[in-house]
């Protein structure tokens, strides 16, 4: 069962700062070779005040894009029952961040074309002073290659195997959606006097 959730917000916290949080990945071994699995190490940091995946809040989600000549390891979760064990989804890979540091396995299948690199989305709902709370996506980029260390990238569009989503920032077209208790929220109904999210949650009973 998909579930549309819709809140109408009577504020927004601002953004926060691009060193607000702290991300790091890197490849240590010193050589990777055709047919091996090694380990990406991934780690990420909040500044001080900041608080993510404590009491009431999600854990973060790292959303992996793999190059072509590699697979990743890990069991892949397809039915409903095994998303709430969340290892791997389907492509684009994800994986909840249940600590400050995180590996994720691959399979070196062929040699790497020049310029082949993981992207990596680290996604959360971070706490803040004063209760606010932030939405924060950020974007790592990390070479296939011995000893590389991940770089900031800009955030990609999200890609859930389905065209013309609607992306962060887009403007969207007049809508009418659900609710959980079944009323209905028109969106021009607020155009102009509030701030609103729209959000899918997955949800089996």
């Amino acid at each position: 069962m998909l579930q549309v959730l819709v809140i109408p917000l009577l504020f927004a916290a601002a953004p926060l700062p691009d060193d607000a949080v702290y991300l790091k990945a890197r490849i240590r071994n010193a050589e990777i070779e055709v047919g091996q699995t090694y380990d990406i190490s991934f780690q990420y940091g909040l500044k001080k005040g900041l608080n993510g995946g404590s009491a009431g809040m999600p854990n973060p989600i790292l959303q992996i894009k793999a190059p072509a000549s590699v697979t990743l390891t890990g069991d892949v979760l397809t039915t409903q029952k095994e998303l709430s064990k969340n290892e791997f989804l389907q492509a684009p890979f994800e994986r909840l961040v249940k600590g400050k540091k995180t590996k994720i396995g691959f399979t070196l299948d062929s040699e790497p074309q020049p310029g082949e690199e993981f992207s990596l989305t680290f996604i959360a709902y971070v706490r803040g002073r004063n209760e606010q709370f932030h939405f924060v996506r950020r974007r790592l980029t990390l070479s296939l290659a011995p000893k590389a260390k991940s770089a900031k990238a800009p955030p990609t569009p999200s890609n859930w195997g389905e065209v013309d989503t609607l992306q962060i920032g887009d403007k969207a077209d007049p809508f009418e959606l659900p609710k959980a208790d079944g009323t209905k929220v028109v969106l021009t109904d607020y155009l102009g006097k509030k701030n609103i999210i729209v959000t899918t949650y997955r949800a089996h009973w």
